[in-house]
């Protein structure tokens, strides 16, 4: 480990802008204030181990990296932001709720465009990357998610990610700062408050750049396949960016779903506060994704029959993705499922068994999680069990 960096955005741009030669544009200024409340609720909230912070400012840099060489991209190539970008479809729901399994079972279609793990890390072409040839950017790829497992190895269970392989577009949507995904580094309540009083759109706008400039790359146009649970509590925001977009919402009870995300999180989170008692993690997690739930359900009933969303519940996508498919390509308006398309779902499902990767264990006990503060946390979603049963 180096040299902390202070904590407060001057030493951050100025850092950021030395790692990439000089470039001192980052493409707009929305990011600033949250990024200056991020630093803030880091330093004073997260009571992190000074290691672990190190690596949440290394992560802080690249991103602003990345909003460098973004904004480098497109005065080399304005052409990008014609790129059109129309109808994606995009999965969200509470985290663990089979939404990492629909991308999947969908991304089998080749109809669709949807991010690698090594695109959503670096959509940036590296300085000196030969055109057509991203092999540096999926060697890196596969050397961070190297160091991210051997430093968390029951990750694996929870969350398998592989290099060239299909992935959630979080790791793009961070460039904004206008996102809850830093809750996975530590208790950061001044932040998560923030974001969620703030309009996301400077978040989607930036996700809409990051689809133009891969999708450039790739040479070739079809509508994006997207995924990430964050997106709970922020629909008003993305749908401004996107309004052609389909929404699939995956229902779970969250009883079966809430526990397993707290586990999952601790694992972030111990790495910076190995005294973090279990129990003040999981009543923080809860309130969280119990607010954002509420959120999402009053933007979802404000739409009313402009509502652009197909609820699929989780025991669907377990037992018969191939049903859940062909249904959400009916309510779209898609072609149907080729006979090609569903024989590499079947293929995909026989190589990626449940537990492929080890069983997730956790407990609801451990975690504080019951069947009371749940119902409070969720009346809304309760409200409307159908979702999911």
């Amino acid at each position: 480990m180096t040299e902390l960096l202070e904590m407060n955005e001057a030493a951050f741009l100025h850092a950021a802008s030395a790692a990439n030669g000089g470039l001192t544009d980052f493409g707009g200024d929305e990011f600033r204030e949250p990024l200056r409340v991020l630093l803030k609720s880091l330093d004073e909230e997260a009571q992190m181990l000074p290691q672990a912070l190190f690596g949440v400012q290394q992560r802080i840099l690249q991103l602003l990296g990345l909003r460098l060489g973004m904004a480098d991209l497109f005065k080399k190539h304005p052409e990008i932001l014609d790129e059109p970008i129309e109808r994606p479809l995009i999965i969200l729901g509470l985290q663990r709720t089979g939404t990492t399994k629909l991308q999947n079972v969908l991304a089998c279609d080749e109809r669709w465009h949807t991010p690698f793990m090594w695109e959503a890390l670096f959509p940036v072409p590296f300085p000196g990357e030969q055109k057509g040839d991203p092999s540096p950017r999926i060697a890196a790829a596969r050397q961070w998610t190297e160091m991210f497992y051997s430093a968390m190895p029951e990750a694996m269970a929870g969350h398998a990610m592989v290099a060239d392989q299909t992935e959630e577009e979080t790791f793009a949507v961070e460039l904004a700062f206008r996102w809850t995904v830093p809750a996975i580094y530590g208790m950061i309540p001044s932040y998560i408050k923030w974001v969620e009083e703030h309009s996301c759109v400077p978040t989607y706008q930036d996700l809409k750049r990051t689809l133009q400039a891969l999708q450039w790359q790739r040479g070739s146009r079809k509508p994006w396949l997207l995924k990430a649970p964050w997106h709970i509590g922020f629909l008003d925001s993305l749908l401004k960016v996107f309004p052609d977009a389909t929404i699939v919402q995956c229902n779970r009870d969250p009883f079966e779903s809430v526990p397993s995300n707290c586990a999952l999180m601790y694992l972030g989170r111990r790495g910076g506060r190995p005294d973090l008692d279990k129990k003040v993690h999981g009543a923080d997690v809860l309130a969280m994704m119990g607010r954002e739930m509420t959120m999402h359900l009053k933007q979802r009933d404000a739409l009313g029959a402009k509502d652009p969303t197909i609820d699929v519940p989780y025991k669907h996508i377990v037992k018969d993705s191939v049903g859940v498919a062909r249904r959400i390509y009916a309510a779209r308006g898609e072609a149907p499922l080729s006979t090609e398309a569903e024989q590499a779902i079947r293929d995909w499902e026989a190589n990626n068994v449940q537990h492929k990767y080890g069983k997730w264990e956790y407990t609801a006990e451990e975690y504080g999680v019951t069947r009371e503060n749940l119902a409070e946390a969720f009346a809304e979603y309760y409200k409307r069990k159908a979702l999911f049963e």
